[in-house]
């Protein structure tokens, strides 16, 4: 397999990082349980405070890794912490170290497509598939950041097909996850205090740090 270019390299890094602190930082909760803003990266933020709703109860993974089965890489993962109040194991997960509910896939100079190795090949007949995930969210862009482009794969609608991509574009661009469905905590029961029913995030401020 070819080697990335140090700049490809460079940039999957850059947004990596930056995707994890955007989206562990929610925005706070109004009367409706909805995040009243959407969650926004500061360039000059480096380290999520611990006090943060998110972090405190949904942990980041830098990749894939199942005590069982097959192990696969994404760019990034996110899942309940087994301290999490109220979340729940699926089945075929034996432990929480081994528990996602979101995966996120960079795709520098990537296509979409189902052929194997492509974006939307992994979202659907990967990720998708595999036991507790809820989200697939796939990002593509140039190495300059230029016509960046996402899809968000539901991983409970049936059948799941491919997605048209939607614009990145300026001032944000939102995303939306079921706040009990990515803590695995069953519908009906209460979320831990502080965290959203509707966790909100925005893709645009991680590229705009990302390119500074």
């Amino acid at each position: 397999m070819t080697s990335l270019l140090p700049h490809v390299v460079a940039s999957i890094d850059r947004i990596n990082t930056a995707l994890e602190v955007t989206v562990m930082q929610p925005a706070p909760a109004n009367a409706t349980g909805k995040s009243s803003t959407p969650v926004f990266l500061n360039g000059l933020l480096t380290q999520v405070k611990s006090t943060s709703s998110s972090l405190r109860w949904l942990r980041n993974h830098a990749s894939a890794s199942y005590s069982q089965g097959r192990r696969w890489c994404p760019d990034l993962s996110y899942g309940p912490r087994e301290s999490t109040p109220g979340s729940v194991l699926p089945p075929g997960i034996p432990i929480f170290d081994d528990f996602r509910t979101i995966k996120i896939e960079i795709g520098v100079s990537q296509s979409w497509g189902m052929a194997q190795g492509q974006l939307d090949h992994k979202a659907i007949s990967i990720w998708a598939v595999m036991p507790g995930i809820e989200y697939v969210l796939c990002v593509k862009f140039n190495p300059d950041f230029a016509n960046p482009e996402y899809k968000l794969y539901d991983a409970r609608v049936s059948p799941l097909v491919q997605l048209a991509p939607l614009p990145i574009v300026s001032p944000r661009t939102e995303i939306h996850l079921d706040a009990h469905r990515i803590l695995g905590i069953p519908q009906g029961m209460a979320l831990p205090i502080g965290f959203p029913k509707t966790l909100s995030v925005d893709l645009y401020s991680p590229l705009e740090w990302a390119m500074r």
